[in-house]
């Protein structure tokens, strides 16, 4: 299936929960096993958002920027990921800071994803396979390229109800969005000798 009609990325997205897609071939959506059509619809959806903030930025860095942060905020559940990556922090924190740092860490993926279509140059993208976990979620692997040097990326999925679903992780470059946050608010929090503020602070600049 070509999601996007060309949606191009060159981040590698890796991780445990998609090892040994990338041997794998791109699939039909009719392929997908178990698959939900809603989830075969949403990461469509991500796919042709992301060639329309490419076709209308035009090479306007700022453009790209403020896609990427309405296209994020629109599918990821930021809310879940902040809580996942501040853990006990968060019961501890005022509203106003839980506010400040959703915001702060939406700024930061929305920096990071406006990094990687910079370099957008038009490749296909497929959906490589769908998995579900555990817990009940789905991670959805997408092939960027063609299969001998193609790039991939995996979303993990919840669930939101309605046949709808919310991201709740993304994995690329050997990373999730939720590890590396986790590891960069410990290591900054433990600088800051547990100042939360302080912390939101240097995530701001």
């Amino acid at each position: 299936m070509d999601l996007g009609r060309g949606v191009s990325l060159r981040t590698a997205l890796l991780g445990l929960w998609i090892a040994g897609a990338a041997a794998a071939p791109t699939m039909p959506v009719g392929a997908q096993s178990q698959a939900p059509a809603s989830v075969e619809t949403f990461m469509s959806g991500i796919g042709d958002s992301m060639r329309a903030i490419h076709r209308r930025a035009d090479g306007d860095a700022a453009q790209v920027l403020a896609g990427c942060r309405e296209l994020l905020g629109r599918v990821l559940n930021l809310e879940t990921m902040a809580r996942a990556v501040t853990e006990d922090a968060w019961e501890r924190m005022s509203v106003a800071q839980r506010e400040a740092y959703q915001a702060a860490f939406a700024d930061r993926l929305a920096a990071e994803c406006a990094r990687e279509l910079a370099d957008y140059k038009g490749e296909p993208i497929g959906l490589a396979g769908i998995r579900s976990t555990p817990d009940g979620d789905k991670v959805a692997t997408i092939r960027v390229g063609a299969a001998e040097d193609a790039k991939m990326i995996a979303w993990r999925l919840h669930d939101a109800g309605a046949d709808s679903w919310s991201s709740v992780d993304v994995i690329w470059e050997g990373h999730g969005a939720i590890a590396k946050g986790r590891a960069e608010f410990a290591a900054g929090l433990q600088g800051a000798q547990g100042d939360v503020d302080a912390v939101i602070g240097h995530m701001r600049k």
